[in-house]
């Protein structure tokens, strides 16, 4: 995450971006204040973010508690970075019509984004 801040791309660093300005680990500014001043955010911005993202007040708390999650907490990061490449991806709106899906095939179901824009994945190795 870190390196796409700092890429010179801005379609590798304002998803990123917004996601640390979401997580409001940084002074509330303007997205297009944050993408000029990227080089200075560090490691702790992007773990801040992280923590927050998966339910925790901070990185701190994150760290000492993450061993004791389910696994499927960290499905969405494994989708982002091409984890499941190889899987045949379905987006559904909720999360009913997704299992229902899956009573006739095979995968599992993973939450990937947050309100309101949550869609539910499920995964299979059929292609």
């Amino acid at each position: 995450m870190l390196r796409n801040i700092r890429d010179d791309r801005p379609s590798r660093a304002l998803p990123i971006l917004r996601r640390v300005l979401a997580a409001r680990v940084v002074p509330q500014q303007k997205l297009t204040e944050l993408y000029l001043q990227r080089e200075t955010l560090r490691l702790k911005h992007v773990l801040h973010t992280l923590a927050i993202e998966l339910g925790f007040a901070n990185w701190e708390s994150c760290k000492r508690q993450i061993d004791h999650c389910p696994a499927a907490l960290l499905d969405r990061y494994r989708f982002d970075n091409g984890a499941y490449g190889d899987f045949e991806t379905n987006w559904f709106p909720d999360e009913a019509t997704a299992r229902k899906w899956l009573q006739t095939n095979s995968g599992h179901v993973v939450r990937y984004g947050t309100r309101p824009w949550r869609f539910w994945i499920t995964r299979s190795n059929r292609r």
